[in-house]
């Protein structure tokens, strides 16, 4: 069953003992800890998005106000829709272009020539990413080539990858646990009470909490994303 933030906040409250004695957590902080699991997992296994436009030689500046890019373009790349060797921008500048393609061996010989020959006589599109303006900066566009763009995005609870959900869990856990031991720190020495003074455990929890956040991210790097299934 995929993870809902009423399963979580049941899940916190009754691993930290709701029922059996009260727990000084609102559901506003639990929500917050779940929020706090999400983005530190995202930040290592993100959501990938993608799309693609088509370049126009006279125009380098490309927004985009209304897509929503999570963490920001980290990928650009150039795509031609069907290069031809025979093209007059390269079989009339170098004699050694490899214009004469029988076979796919010499035409891949001449798509990692013609890479090359880009790079050298900088002619080769390159981009820049302003993520405060949302705007995609391309320098030298070619025309009718196609941008592919590649960005990645923050997970809500229900694209948790399934094997990771068990994360999740413990460091909301985790996290609830270090918010209530502030709340508990907040009451000074023994709590007057009807038999006996009452020694609260605010200190003990906000050691545990921080001890099990810091293995937990530690154990975040080890992680990878979900393989799809082999079958033999």
């Amino acid at each position: 069953m995929a993870l809902t933030e009423a399963s979580l906040v049941d899940y916190v409250t009754t691993e930290l003992g709701a029922g059996v004695w009260q727990v000084e957590l609102r559901e506003k902080q639990i929500k917050a800890a779940i929020q706090d699991a999400l983005d530190e997992y995202s930040r290592r296994i993100p959501l990938l998005g993608y799309g693609a436009i088509t370049l126009s030689a006279t125009q380098s500046k490309y927004e985009f106000p209304d897509i929503d890019f999570g963490y920001g373009i980290w990928e650009v790349s150039f795509v031609a829709p069907d290069p031809k060797p025979s093209a007059l921008f390269y079989a009339n500048l170098l004699d050694v272009a490899p214009i004469k393609v029988g076979r796919f061996g010499e035409y891949d010989l001449f798509l990692r020539w013609r890479k090359t020959f880009m790079k050298v006589t900088s002619v080769e599109p390159e981009w820049m990413w302003d993520n405060n303006a949302k705007i995609l900066w391309i320098y030298n566009p070619i025309e009718q080539y196609k941008a592919s763009m590649f960005w990645y995005l923050p997970k809500r609870l229900d694209q948790v990858d399934l094997v990771h959900e068990r994360w999740i869990k413990d460091y909301t856990l985790a996290r609830s646990k270090y918010m209530l031991g502030i709340n508990r720190s907040k009451f000074q020495g023994a709590i007057p009470g009807p038999g006996r003074d009452i020694n609260t455990d605010g200190k003990e929890l906000k050691e545990e909490g921080k001890a099990e956040m810091d293995k937990l991210l530690a154990d975040l790097f080890t992680m990878q994303a979900e393989s799809p299934p082999v079958w033999a």
